[in-house]
C-alpha cells in the first residue's frame, strides 16, 4: 500500500489569491462603468444629430418659417418635429420619453448671409443638456482710423478695416455709419443711422480687407460700426472712434468777406479773434454754375464746459440766389461773453456730381475782460518796500497779453490813514484789448522808528535797598509800538512781556549798580534810539 502525502494551500497563498481577484474586479467594474458612460454620452449626441437632421428638413419644407433677415434666429420645438412626423419619439438612456417643450429641446436656424443658414440642436433630457457651439466670432480690426476728414489730405477720406477668422469661414459683413450734428463732445444718444451698407455675402473667406468711403458724408461727427458673421453663426463687431468730417473745398465757391480785420490770431489752434461786431458780406456772384446756396451761422458759448457747449443757430438762410446779392449779416459783440462762431456756406453746382460743396469759417468774438488776481509781498506791517503782482487769467477768451504785471511801493503809509493805504497794481489786457483794472489792495509800510524813549527814574543817583519801578514813554504814528526791550551795560536785548503800549512801567530787573538801556520797537520791525538810566540797588 502506497501512502499519498497531499498538501493544501497555506493561508498566505489564499490571501494573495483573494487580493488579486479583488483588484481584477475593481478594474473590471471601472472599465465597464466607463464604457457605459461613454455609451450614454454618445447616445445623447446621436439623438441631437437626429434632431438636427429633422430640423433642417422641417425648415427646408417650410421656407416661410425660416429666418428672413440676416442675424435673425428662429427655433422649432421637438414637439413640433414629432407631431409633424419629422422624427420619432426621443427617449432618454433609460427609455423614458424626453420633454418636447421648446425651452427644453428643439432645433434653431440662424440666417448669416443672403443665402446661408446655420443650424444647431439642443436636448435637455434626464439631466443631459446640449452644450452650445464654442466657435469664436470673426476678429475685426480698423487699420486706418481717421480722426478728421478734410480736403487737405485725400488719404483721410476712407476708413480701412480687416475681417479675419482663421478657424471658420466668413460668410457676410456690413458697415453702419452713425451721424450727429453736435460740434462739441457729441452725446452718443443723439447718433442716428445715416448709411447702412446692407449685408454683403462672402464665399467662405478667412480674411477680408475693406474700406468705407467718407467723402460723400455731409459735415458733422460720425462713428462707424462694422459687423461680420462666420459660418457658425457667430457675430463679430467693432465701433470706431469719433470721426469729424470737415468741408471739401473746390475751385468753385461762394465769394465772401469778413470785416474788420481780426484783432489777434492765435497760433494753436489758429483762431481769428475779434473784440467788435463782425460783418459777413456775400457779394453778387457771377458764377452761373452755382445754383443756390445756404448760410448757417452757429454760436457756441465758451464759458460753458465742453459737455454743455451746444451750438445755437443764430442765422439759417436757405436757397439764396447767387445773383441776387449782396447779402450782409452782422454778428454782434456781446458784453461780458466770449462766443465762438462757425459760418457754413453750402452751395449746389450743376457741374458737380456731388449735390453740394461747403465753405466753413471759424472765429471768436471776445467781449469779456480778463480776470486779475492781485497779491502783495510782504503782507502786514513791514519796513521794506512792498511789491504788488497782478496775475492775468483769460482762459476762456483770447488770452492775456502779459501773464503778470508788478508795481513796487517805496513810500511809507500815509499818516492820514494810519492802518493802511489802498492802491492798485494797474491794468491787465487780453490779446484783443479788453482791459481790467486790478483790485486795490491795502499795503502797510512804516520805515520810521518810534520816538526816543523818555525815562523817569525816581531814585536816580541814589542807592535803594530793593528793586523799584521806573517809567518810560515813546510813541509811533503808523504801525504803533509792539514791544519794549531792555539790556544792561552789554549783552543781548530782552523782550519785556505785555509791553505793547506807549507808556511803560517797568521794575528794574536785578540788584547791583549798572546802567539800564531801553528801546521801543513798532509792528513794522523798527526800533527807537536807545535811552538809559543809572540803577543802584543793594
Amino acid at each position: 500500500m502506497k501512502i499519498c502525502n497531499k498538501k493544501g494551500f497555506t493561508m498566505v497563498e489564499l490571501l494573495a489569491v483573494i487580493t488579486i481577484i479583488a483588484i481584477l474586479g475593481i478594474i473590471a467594474v471601472t472599465s465597464i462603468a466607463g464604457i457605459l458612460s461613454n455609451t450614454e454620452e454618445e447616445y445623447y449626441k446621436e439623438q441631437e444629430s437626429l434632431m438636427l437632421i429633422a430640423g433642417k428638413n422641417y425648415f427646408n419644407d417650410n421656407l416661410s418659417k425660416r429666418p428672413q433677415d440676416i442675424g435673425e434666429e428662429i427655433c422649432v420645438s421637438l414637439d413640433t418635429l414629432y407631431s409633424n412626423n419629422y422624427i420619432g419619439e426621443v427617449k432618454n438612456y433609460d427609455k423614458k420619453t424626453c420633454d418636447k417643450n421648446i425651452e427644453s429641446s428643439g432645433v434653431c436656424a440662424k440666417k448669416v448671409s443672403t443665402k446661408k443658414y446655420t443650424y444647431y440642436s439642443y436636448l435637455e433630457c434626464a439631466g443631459t443638456e446640449y452644450i452650445e457651439q464654442t466657435a469664436e466670432p470673426p476678429t475685426i480690426t480698423i487699420t486706418q482710423k481717421p480722426l478728421q476728414v478734410s480736403a487737405e489730405d485725400s488719404t483721410t477720406h476712407t476708413l480701412k478695416y480687416n475681417i479675419k477668422d482663421e478657424s471658420n469661414k466668413i460668410v457676410s459683413y456690413r458697415y453702419i455709419i452713425y451721424y450727429t450734428s453736435q460740434a462739441y463732445n457729441p452725446d452718443e444718444s443723439t447718433y442716428e443711422i445715416t448709411v447702412d451698407s446692407g449685408w454683403k455675402q462672402v464665399n467662405n473667406s478667412t480674411s477680408l480687407n475693406e474700406t468705407v468711403d467718407l467723402k460723400s458724408l455731409k459735415p458733422g461727427y460720425y462713428k462707424v460700426k462694422i459687423q461680420a458673421y462666420n459660418d457658425k453663426g457667430k457675430l463679430g463687431e467693432i465701433l470706431s472712434n469719433v470721426i469729424q468730417v470737415s468741408y471739401f473745398y473746390t475751385d468753385e465757391s461762394i465769394d465772401y468777406t469778413i470785416t474788420p480785420e481780426p484783432k489777434y490770431v492765435s497760433s494753436s489752434p489758429t483762431i481769428n479773434w475779434y473784440n467788435s461786431d463782425v460783418i459777413l458780406t456775400i457779394p453778387n456772384q457771377t458764377k452761373n454754375e452755382i445754383d443756390t446756396f445756404d448760410v448757417v451761422i452757429t454760436q457756441y458759448d465758451l464759458s460753458l464746459s465742453l459737455a454743455e457747449r451746444q451750438g445755437v443757430e443764430i442765422v439759417n438762410m436757405t436757397h439764396l440766389r447767387p445773383n441776387k446779392g449782396p447779402y450782409t449779416y452782422t454778428i454782434p459783440k456781446v458784453t461780458n461773453k466770449v462766443y465762438r462762431y462757425q459760418i457754413i456756406i453750402k452751395y449746389a453746382s450743376q457741374l458737380l456730381q456731388q449735390a453740394g460743396q461747403y465753405t466753413s469759417v471759424t472765429f471768436s468774438i471776445d467781449g469779456k475782460a480778463p480776470i486779475c488776481n492781485t497779491t502783495i509781498n510782504p503782507t502786514g506791517w513791514t519796513n521794506q518796500n512792498v511789491t504788488y503782482t497782478g496775475t492775468c487769467d483769460d482762459e476762456e477768451g483770447s488770452g492775456c497779453k502779459s501773464a503778470t504785471i508788478t508795481s513796487t511801493k517805496t513810500s511809507d503809509t500815509s499818516a492820514s490813514q494810519p492802518f493802511c493805504t489802498y492802491t492798485s497794481v494797474g491794468a491787465i489786457f487780453d490779446n484783443v484789448g479788453n482791459m481790467k483794472i486790478c483790485s486795490a489792495v491795502c499795503y502797510k509800510k512804516d520805515s520810521v522808528a518810534p520816538t526816543t524813549p523818555v525815562i523817569t527814574n525816581p531814585y536816580s543817583g541814589t542807592t535803594q535797598t530793593s528793586r523799584y519801578n521806573i517809567t518810560a514813554t515813546s510813541s509811533d504814528t503808523l504801525s504803533k509800538i509792539a514791544k519794549w526791550q531792555y539790556r544792561k551795560t552789554s549783552g543781548t536785548w530782552t523782550n519785556i512781556a505785555n509791553s505793547a503800549r506807549d507808556n511803560l512801567t517797568f521794575k528794574v530787573p536785578t540788584t547791583g549798580s549798572y546802567r539800564l538801556y531801553l528801546r521801543a520797537c513798532d509792528n513794522a520791525g523798527n526800533c527807537s534810539s536807545i535811552a538809559s538810566t543809572a540803577i543802584a540797588v543793594e
